[in-house]
């Protein structure tokens, strides 16, 4: 479907070479445009504070996150 293409992507290491149309980072998660992708399991909870942050705004993430009791 080309959802990717020419986008700013992440996933788990094993699958970097699968973007052939899309810039992998590596990052624990990353927003371009409407598309947000994640790296992996042991980015959950990074990706969920990034989620927020994106749809909520920054104070409602690191209010989020206090709460939390994330580092």
């Amino acid at each position: 479907m080309n959802l990717l293409q020419g986008k700013k992507v992440t996933a788990f290491p094993d699958y970097k070479d699968e973007f052939t149309t899309a810039e992998y980072t590596g990052l624990p998660a990353v927003a371009d445009g409407k598309i947000i992708t994640g790296k992996g399991v042991g980015s959950t909870i990074h990706f969920a504070l990034f989620i927020v942050e994106k749809v909520l705004g920054h104070e409602s993430a690191i209010k989020l996150k206090e709460t939390m009791q994330c580092p």
